[in-house]
């Protein structure tokens, strides 16, 4: 009769080894498949911090260039203002020495039609410079959008990355569960088994 009542015991303990062991195995599994992604999920953290760092390095050197574009379409707006009615002084000024009234306006017309040349080829300029400003910013804005956006799933990704580390964390600790159960149940059936 005692050997029948531990005929079960044991295959009650073995059954328990195996599912014991069969649980190791799942969670080792689910552990590693956690781990990879956890890994895959860092190196495209890795990744978007790089092109997020390559995309404020852009946006900085477009915003340098928007700033001397800037610079030089103010300077041409400042030239453009005084520079033609100062040409256009200087000429007459000149002129007006001892000339006749009708060579003094030939002479002014010419250096008026000269100055308006001149200041077509500035408004040309600074509309040239307008457009590339323009173009500079909407660039400007495009490079934020992208920046946005990356930050955005970065977060993601960092918060999908701390839930698969509890998630890892939580299985670690289940398998302890298990394995101390299973220690402990190993622990009593050999205890009852040799007294």
């Amino acid at each position: 009769m005692n050997e029948a009542s531990t005929e079960p015991k044991a295959e009650m303990i073995d059954r328990i080894k195996e599912n014991f062991y069969r649980e190791t195995l799942s969670f080792r599994k689910r552990i590693k498949d956690a781990s990879e992604e956890t890994a895959r999920a860092h190196e495209k953290i890795l990744d978007f911090q790089d092109d997020m760092l390559r995309w404020k390095r852009r946006c900085a050197k477009l915003q340098k260039a928007l700033k001397e574009k800037d610079a030089l379409l103010l300077e041409l707006q400042a030239q453009a203002l005084t520079t033609a009615p100062q040409r256009l002084d200087a000429m007459l000024g000149s002129v007006q020495g001892g000339m006749s009234n009708q060579k003094t306006h030939d002479i002014a017309m010419s250096a008026f039609a000269k100055a308006s040349v001149s200041q077509v080829s500035v408004d040309a300029h600074l509309h040239e410079y307008e457009k590339q400003v323009a173009a500079l910013y909407a660039e400007i804005n495009e490079e934020k959008q992208r920046r946005i956006v990356v930050e955005e799933y970065l977060w993601e990704q960092k918060h999908a990355n701390s839930k698969l580390m509890k998630a890892c964390k939580v299985a670690r600790q289940e398998i302890e569960r298990s394995k101390n159960r299973v220690a402990a149940v190993h622990w009593s059936r050999t205890k009852l088994f040799y007294h």
